[in-house]
């Protein structure tokens, strides 16, 4: 927008700035002269000192600002976006926004799902279709969407509690991108690589070529569990750290399949 790294998700909305020189003469009309009557008791309060005076006019700095408050409330109402990745904004066909919601990505799970959010939104605001494939999806067919959708079904997409397999999904995503030669795909990636599906990225991205970008945080301080092994009298747990950056010491909880704590254990 006028060259500045600024998208707006609802547009239309900006066309109420056009009402603000009707605003302006509403809020510079002054009521009008109010009656004057002459009291008999007038003359008691003729000598008191006058505290308060009403202007005759709205000072233009209290106009000014509130013209500039109903144009922030425009702006804010028609859904800025600073600096919205430029390649999703110029982009001409749909967009696939492909989420890793395994275990590794419940520790920073509220910002993927900004981050793809913002760009349903920016792919919405350029007019593009979009679509969304969490990993822990059946591995339909993919079809695009609008952005409003999507991000509805962002909303309602969680983290499960286990490794995922992205190979099933392959086909599915090599599909859209044959059928869609002017898509583009992001894949929100938590970087942890099993079942054998390290192929299945570069296999991607060799297929798309410039058209897919795979975004992958860090996870050096991720934990997982390994598994367990029942003893007689104790549920044996090896956990795994990522790195020495992850946490050293920490509480193992485990609860049963109403959400309930049976143990506790550091």
């Amino acid at each position: 927008m006028l060259g500045l790294p600024l998208a707006f998700t609802i547009p239309a909305v900006l066309a109420a700035l056009a009402a603000l020189p009707v605003l302006y003469w509403l809020l510079k009309m002054t009521p009008p002269p109010p009656s004057r009557v002459v009291l008999p008791t007038l003359s008691i309060v003729r000598d008191l000192e006058r505290k308060e005076e009403t202007p005759a006019h709205t000072p233009w700095w209290l106009l000014a600002l509130r013209l500039l408050l109903a144009a922030l409330v425009i702006l804010a109402m028609a859904g800025p976006l600073w600096n919205p990745d430029a390649d999703v904004r110029s982009g001409r066909g749909p967009l696939l926004v492909v989420m890793d919601n395994s275990w590794a990505a419940a520790p920073d799970w509220k910002e993927r799902v900004e981050r793809a959010g913002a760009l349903v939104q920016t792919a919405g605001a350029a007019g593009r279709p979009v679509a969304l494939r969490a990993i822990s999806d059946e591995p339909v067919e993919i079809v695009p969407v609008t952005a409003t959708r999507v991000l509805e079904q962002l909303r309602s997409l969680v983290p499960v509690p286990h490794s995922l397999d992205r190979k099933r999904h392959e086909a599915a995503i090599g599909g859209f991108i044959d059928k869609n030669p002017e898509a583009s795909v992001v894949w929100l990636t938590d970087r942890i690589s099993v079942m054998g599906d390290t192929g299945v990225v570069s296999s991607l991205l060799r297929k798309a070529e410039n058209r897919l970008t795979v975004l992958a945080p860090d996870q050096s301080g991720s934990i997982a569990l390994a598994g367990g092994a029942n003893a007689p009298d104790a549920l044996n747990v090896r956990v795994l750290r990522g790195s020495d950056a992850a946490p050293a010491a920490g509480t193992l909880k485990a609860t049963d399949a109403r959400g309930r704590q049976v143990a506790e254990a550091r």
